[in-house]
């Protein structure tokens, strides 16, 4: 049967079909749109490279009708993090929460002008990539390179952006080191070609080398020659040609020897401290120029060596008498009472020469040398800028002092030092205070070796660190029993005194700290004497020292405070808790007027500078009280005792005990019947 359609239904069955499709192709369309959503996601979560997508709190215009660097602020403060993904967090070795809300601003905030930079340019183009140094949240840098677009609104508006990005730091870094690998391969291949050219053109000349190369030997042998036998600064004979010439001069003696000749020794006194004042190149300047002085002074066919440093030979031949060696060496001393003008300095010097003369005794150079050697060191002992001639006697003082020195090598294995202890008495109520520790070289055939004579050798050695450290040892380990013994009743001290190149050394602490605890004396019980030059030779250290043994404690004593030439400007520089006055000046009160001045201004000077004093080598009344009326704290000498070993020192506490002390005569002084016991 045949339906007839109208019209309208015809239309209505039209736009059924039509909506049909459409539902279709939506459903189509979310599928897709799901599927899209899938492999962006994991894309997302499975990219190697960082992705994040950051949007703006508010939509921005960015034309030339705004003000774009306010736009920029407002980007920088107000664009978040709203998505990244694992690979980003790796990057920045931080969580989604850290990550998530941060603004460019937290980004560039190392550079906020080089931020804005380049979002200028990403804002302008829409699109961008980069590279950029940046920071890790825990501040580590990196360098990243990224590919950055812009996200829009419908009305044109940025509304944030999205970006890929990777860190380059490790390609960065190859980078560099491929590009100063090719610098390098770069310079080779020039020095290589150098090389090259330098090569083709010496083969290219080989026959005109060859000759010059004959004729440069045959000049560098006489060079060679003539160096082995000269000083290179000043053009003198050096060593080797001054033996050779006394040689000579030896052999001819034997056969002549009514033939007088003499050698003189010269040594500039204190060179050291001009070369290291005002530097190796003027002391060369200088050494030239007394070079020039000596010549001013050299006779006819006698002979000017340099043999060292700063020390000369003078080789004096066709002498008639001793006397004109002595006349050839005052002169010299004339000539150098004129100043030295050398780049805008003055400088003053002098040397000591010592002399000695031939005699058929002499058959080797050396002898000759090794006298005039001593002869001229006898000179600088007995003051400088003077001349002695060789005795017999220098021989057998200086094999006398290598003698001690092999000995004192050997003096602590041995266990011949003994510590004597000298008493330190309190002026204001007569109380013994103290002791200081002073060591004695006791040999093992029982002879005993004042310090004077043995401790600058041990300086000279470098056996004067163990020899102060075991004194030390011992003089806390001594007090540590007489506190035990009962044998003192009040808290006393010893005093120790140490060399100038202890306090170089790196563990001088800790050996302090060793022996006080081995010995179980309290730090506030020990009392270090030092000179000053401890100050002198490395201020800050020793500056750094102190304040170590301030904490311990420890106080430091000034010794032979007076001597010096810059004391009173180190008593201010650094803690000093005592100064000595050296003996020097207390010894010669009684028959210089001016030293019992000085000793006041000392005083006066301490006592401003709220410095303690103690005064050595007390042995007059007149001395104790004259230091008395000065107010002078602390006194030590033969009026009270003189420095005596262990057993004696016990015997004088026990015999001169404190009660003693306090009831003796002459406001609280040992009276002349008790001195001999003191003194004993």
């Amino acid at each position: 049967m045949l339906i007839e359609i109208s019209f309208w239904q015809y239309h209505l069955f039209g736009k059924l079909h039509y909506l049909q499709q459409s539902q279709t192709k939506l459903k189509t369309t979310n599928h897709n749109l799901q599927e899209n959503q899938k492999l962006l996601d994991l894309f997302f979560a499975q990219s190697l490279d960082g992705i994040f997508l950051m949007m703006l709190d508010e939509p921005v215009q960015w034309d030339d009708t705004v003000d774009k660097e306010k736009v920029l602020d407002y980007v920088f403060n107000h664009q978040r993090i709203a998505r990244v993904n694992q690979a980003m967090l790796d990057q920045y070795g931080a969580s989604e929460k850290q990550l998530l809300g941060l603004t460019p601003g937290d980004f560039f905030a190392h550079d906020l002008v080089q931020g804005k930079q380049i979002w200028r340019r990403f804002f302008d183009a829409g699109r961008l990539r980069c590279e950029t140094f940046e920071r890790k949240l825990n501040n580590t840098p990196m360098w990243i390179e990224g590919d950055y677009l812009c996200l829009y609104n419908t009305e044109g508006k940025i509304i944030g952006h999205f970006g890929i990005q990777r860190d380059i730091s490790e390609r960065k870094k190859r980078e560099v080191e491929r590009k100063k690998a090719q610098q390098k391969i770069e310079h080779l291949n020039q020095k290589l070609a150098i090389e090259v050219q330098k090569q083709t053109t010496a083969l290219n000349q080989t026959n005109q080398k060859l000759q010059e190369e004959i004729i440069k030997y045959q000049q560098a042998q006489q060079q060679l020659r003539y160096d082995a036998l000269h000083d290179h600064l000043t053009g003198l004979p050096n060593r080797n040609l001054l033996i050779d010439r006394l040689e000579h001069l030896i052999e001819r003696n034997q056969n002549h020897p009514q033939q007088k000749f003499a050698v003189l020794c010269l040594d500039v006194d204190r060179f050291k401290v001009i070369n290291d004042s005002l530097g190796h190149l003027l002391g060369d300047q200088l050494l030239i120029a007394l070079v020039n002085r000596l010549q001013q002074c050299q006779r006819r066919g006698d002979t000017i060596a340099r043999i060292g440093g700063d020390e000369f030979v003078i080789l004096l031949e066709e002498l008639t008498c001793i006397n004109d060696a002595i006349r050839v060496s005052q002169k010299i001393q004339q000539e150098l009472t004129l100043p030295f003008k050398l780049e805008n300095h003055e400088i003053f010097i002098s040397v000591s020469i010592g002399i000695t003369f031939n005699s058929e005794l002499y058959t080797q150079p050396i002898y000759l040398l090794r006298n005039a050697d001593l002869a001229m060191y006898s000179a600088k002992n007995r003051g400088k800028a003077r001349y002695e001639i060789f005795s017999p006697a220098m021989h057998n003082i200086a094999m006398k002092k290598l003698a001690l020195e092999n000995q004192l090598k050997r003096v602590i294995s041995k266990k011949e030092l003994v510590v004597y202890y000298q008493p330190i008495v309190a002026l204001k109520n007569n109380l013994l205070v103290g002791f200081e520790a002073l060591v004695r070289w006791q040999t093992s055939e029982q002879k005993l070796i004042s310090p004077q004579d043995f401790i600058p050798l041990a300086e000279n050695i470098g056996i004067i660190i163990d020899i102060d450290l075991w004194v030390l040892r011992e003089a806390c380990l001594q007090l540590r029993f007489w506190q035990e013994q009962g044998l003192i009743n009040n808290p006393l001290s010893v005093a120790v005194n140490l060399s100038t190149k202890q306090f170089s050394q790196p563990d001088f602490i800790e050996n302090i700290d060793n022996i006080l605890a081995e010995t179980g004396l309290e730090g506030q019980y020990l009392k270090l004497e030092i000179t000053e030059n401890v100050l002198i030779e490395n201020a800050e250290l020793t500056r750094e020292i102190f304040k170590q043994l301030q904490q311990r404690e420890i106080q430091i004593c000034l010794d032979d405070f007076g001597t010096g030439y810059s004391s009173l400007s180190y008593l201010q520089n650094f803690p000093i808790n005592k100064i000595k006055i050296d003996r020097s000046f207390i010894s010669q009160m009684d028959d210089n007027d001016s030293n019992p001045a000085i000793v006041r201004a000392m005083m006066m000077i301490a006592n401003e500078l709220n410095i303690e004093v103690i005064a050595e080598g007390i042995e007059t009344l007149t001395q104790l009280e004259f230091l008395h009326l000065l107010g002078c704290h602390y006194v030590q000498g033969y009026w009270f005792s003189p420095p005596q070993n262990r057993e004696k020192i016990e015997l004088w506490l026990e015999s001169f005990s404190q009660n003693n002390l306090q009831n003796c005569n002459n406001w609280l002084l040992p009276s002349q019947e008790n001195k001999s016991n003191v003194v004993a």
